[in-house]
């Protein structure tokens, strides 16, 4: 015999979680018309602020950057997208980057139009979550944009691109 109770708090549960994947695909989607971009952090070098896990939106960036942003770029002579701190901006605009855990500048000068975005929030966690969506819920594979170390484009579908935080 069946328990209907157990069924219906089956049935319950697989429709929570189709709202809860529903929504998160309209929310990637919107964030993407908006013209924000979304990344995976995959290395803990800007741990505690951004840990392996966490979703970071950017937004693109308008206006002056500050010592002590989160911002998502490429460094010179690199497709690889790393998310770091602002750690010194220079009269011509680019700018120093570090990452928290690490404390020490990293080796490049980055020049504005490197960058993708200002960090504009993050969310504990759910990077993965996020990357898991399926591919037409976030406008042409922007999920597959993650934050690690693996040197490739942006845009790339079905392999993770990187933001490295080391």
């Amino acid at each position: 015999m069946i328990d209907r109770g157990r069924h219906r708090a089956g049935a319950r549960l697989v429709a929570g979680v189709g709202i809860v994947i529903a929504l998160a695909i309209v929310g990637s989607a919107t964030w993407r018309i908006l013209g924000g971009s979304l990344f995976t952090i995959t290395t803990p070098s800007m741990c505690p602020a951004l840990c392996v896990g966490d979703l970071v939106a950017d937004r693109p960036l308008t206006g002056p950057l500050a010592v002590g942003e989160e911002v998502t770029f490429r460094p010179p002579g690199t497709r690889t997208v790393y998310t770091h701190r602002v750690a010194k901006v220079l009269k011509d605009g680019s700018f120093n980057t570090e990452g928290d855990a690490v404390h020490r500048l990293d080796p490049w000068v980055v020049p504005r139009a490197n960058v993708i975005g200002r960090v504009s929030f993050s969310v504990h966690g759910v990077g993965w979550l996020w990357r898991a969506l399926p591919p037409g819920g976030d406008l042409g594979g922007q999920r597959w944009a993650t934050a690690g170390t693996i040197p490739s484009g942006r845009w790339a579908r079905g392999r993770p691109c990187g933001i490295r935080s080391d």
